[in-house]
């Protein structure tokens, strides 16, 4: 008995027969003659600068001034230094001192902006280099093949092994020396 399932038999088409059944939907897309999707085949010298938007818009865009992306430590950095701006802002109109729209009062502001992330970079400089020494001080752990960090017995006796062979090497060197004077 047959089952109700027939196989289908795959045909093959050559890439000529492809292409021209390709080229016959893409005919039935177009629309009053006009195809939907161009390629523009000559080309065109574009300024780069009047392409690439200022600097300005690119700092609040999140990109740097090359047109690339900004990482996300400096659109945070860009972040935490509005956020102050505008804290030290509401601090100035607070004290009263100087008018708010006045050069004064800007160049106050500008002022304090600017040594806040003076201080705020040192310290991010620190940090920086802190996780740096970290970083290095744990590569320079001894490893078992794996790669796993070593501790306990095993960690005693690879320190045993080594300062063994610094020793020999030690003395082979000084052997080494010897017969050559």
């Amino acid at each position: 008995m047959k089952s109700g399932r027939q196989r289908q038999r795959l045909t093959i088409v050559s890439p000529v027969e492809l292409n021209l059944e390709t080229e016959a939907k893409i005919k039935q897309v177009e629309t009053n003659g006009k195809p939907l999707f161009a390629i523009d085949t000559k080309k065109m010298k574009i300024d780069p600068a009047a392409v690439r938007p200022p600097t300005e818009e690119l700092a609040a865009s999140g990109l740097n001034p090359d047109g690339t992306p900004m990482n996300r430590q400096a659109r945070r950095r860009l972040k935490l230094i509005d956020r102050q701006k505008e804290k030290i802002h509401k601090e100035l109109v607070k004290e009263g001192e100087l008018d708010e729209g006045s050069d004064e009062f800007e160049s106050e502001l500008q002022l304090r902006t600017d040594a806040w992330t003076r201080d705020r970079d040192e310290k991010t400089g620190l940090r920086l280099e802190k996780k740096q020494a970290r970083k290095e001080k744990n590569q320079q752990k001894l490893r078992n093949k794996r790669g796993k960090i070593l501790t306990g017995r095993r960690l005693t006796e690879r320190k045993k092994e080594i300062v063994k062979d610094e020793k020999s090497k030690a003395r082979r060197d000084r052997q080494l020396a010897a017969m050559d004077d």
